[in-house]
């Protein structure tokens, strides 16, 4: 198990993404370690958790290295394109009901067709290509791993940590109606600040991905109110400003701050100052 530890963490400059959904997962095998030590976990379902969290930590290690620098982006102007397709956005709505209107968003979209993207692939590409299937940018999961997950979660729902971990692999799948159902039974309970502010940041992109702008930049503009430090937050937040509200004056900060984050990898950096750029230009332009 701390070979895993090791290799996972082994790739300097981890996207904001990718560096979160590391954390969680180291976290949730320390507290397992501690649960089994205190008499509070048999070693059969402790197992069990090792193997989802462990598998969580080869898919980061995965993602980073198909994450390379010149891996391409994604063209938002394209994804946007895609997404009003599917129809306009829909008005706001107060509280946590939003994420009910989402999840039935998806009943009635069906397979999305935009891409599912870490933090690389959330900007567009310099050559102007459109996106491509979830598919083609990540690794599938071994499914028989997914239905493990799946097993354990169904015996020990209060597992926030695994239910999350496995929210974000269907996230970054393309499978959004699996993701929105754990996400949202995430927000119902009890939640660290950090997890708070990633299942807020991801419904938001969520929203955004479906074509929901102004209630992406709801639940986006939640997430830094519940933990102002959430990268990932940040980052979405520009995008749907630039891209979805053409808000390129509230854009541009946020994108600035992103590309001054230290852990920055140079890939996800040029597609950050491209997004900038995007934005300056716009400014600029008598």
């Amino acid at each position: 198990m701390s070979g895993k530890r090791d290799s996972a963490g082994a790739g300097d400059g981890l996207s904001p993404v990718l560096e979160e959904r590391r954390r969680f997962a180291l976290r949730d095998l320390e507290e397992v370690a501690e649960q089994v030590a205190a008499g509070e976990l048999d070693e059969a379902t402790a197992g069990r958790l090792r193997a989802g969290y462990e598998a969580e930590l080869a898919a980061v290690e995965q993602a980073a290295l198909e994450l390379a620098p010149g891996d391409q982006g994604a063209d938002h102007r394209v994804a946007r394109d895609e997404q009003a397709v599917d129809g306009p956005a829909d008005a706001p709505l107060e509280g946590r009901s939003t994420g009910r209107a989402i999840a039935g968003t998806f009943i009635l979209i069906g397979a999305l067709t935009v891409v599912i993207l870490l933090a690389a692939q959330v900007f567009r590409s310099d050559d102007g290509s459109g996106p491509q299937a979830a598919s083609d940018e990540v690794s599938a999961l071994d499914a028989a791993a997914i239905a493990e997950m799946e097993e354990v979660i169904a015996t020990h729902p209060e597992v926030v940590g695994m239910r999350l971990a496995l929210a974000d692999l269907y996230f970054e799948q393309g499978d959004y109606g699996s993701a929105i159902d754990h996400y949202l039974t995430v927000l119902s309970g009890e939640m660290t600040v950090e997890e708070e502010s990633h299942t807020l940041g991801r419904i938001g992109w969520m929203a955004y991905a479906t074509g929901q702008v102004e209630p992406a930049v709801e639940y986006l503009e939640a997430s830094l109110r519940t933990n102002p430090q959430y990268s990932e937050g940040k980052l979405f937040l520009g995008i749907v400003r630039l891209y979805g509200l053409e808000d390129a004056a509230g854009a541009l900060p946020l994108l600035e701050e992103v590309r001054a984050l230290p852990d920055l990898s140079e890939s996800v950096r040029l597609e950050v100052e491209a997004a900038i750029e995007d934005a300056s230009s716009v400014l600029e332009a008598p």
